[in-house]
């Protein structure tokens, strides 16, 4: 249970460290984050949402220019 418990506290963390991202070294670093999420957990579905988040920060990123 707590590993599950686990999971789902790292990708809420995960996804607001995604929400504040402001420059092309904090999304890397979020990529890095979501790839290690994905190895730690086995877990394809969650760690796509990540991206899914990262993707829409990225869009949202390149309007502001």
């Amino acid at each position: 249970m707590a590993i599950e418990e686990d999971r789902y506290n790292t990708w809420f963390w995960v996804s607001k460290i995604i929400a504040s991202c402001k420059n092309i070294h904090h999304i890397n670093a979020c990529e890095n984050l979501i790839e290690s999420y994905k190895i730690m957990y086995n877990d394809q579905i969650l760690a796509s949402k990540l991206c899914d988040e990262l993707d829409f920060k990225i869009q949202e990123l390149i309007k502001l220019k």
